[in-house]
């Protein structure tokens, strides 16, 4: 996508995608400790059919990385980008992974009742 950039706006607890100056998405997330739980992902109408979701999680994955801080994935959108793509897998703590119905493969599996997650 042309003229994209994302900002990580702390006062606000997002990740914004703008694209042309505009904002188009913005995954919205809570620290805790070590911890990034990535929430929801809003997307402008007018970019649900452009890679905007895709290039804002990717972004969101790759400062995690950087940053060395662990991802839980509330964000269905996020949990399944992850779960399609082993080598975002060690972002997720090993102790959460079974929460999120992440196997070690990558694979989805299905969530155990009362499994699911609910942020605080």
């Amino acid at each position: 996508m042309a003229n994209a950039t994302v900002y990580n706006n702390h006062l606000h607890s997002r990740f914004e995608l703008f694209v042309n100056g505009t904002m188009a998405a913005y995954l919205q997330y809570e620290m805790h400790g070590g911890e990034l739980w990535a929430l929801r992902i809003i997307v402008d109408p007018a970019y649900r059919q452009r890679t905007a979701e895709t290039l804002l999680i990717e972004e969101v994955l790759a400062d995690a990385r950087r940053s060395r801080i662990a991802l839980l994935p509330f964000c269905p959108r996020t949990r399944a980008y992850v779960a399609a793509r082993p080598e975002y897998l060690p972002l997720i703590p090993r102790q959460h992974r079974a929460r999120f119905a992440v196997s070690a493969t990558g694979k989805r599996t299905r969530l155990r009742p009362g499994a699911g997650p609910v942020p605080g």
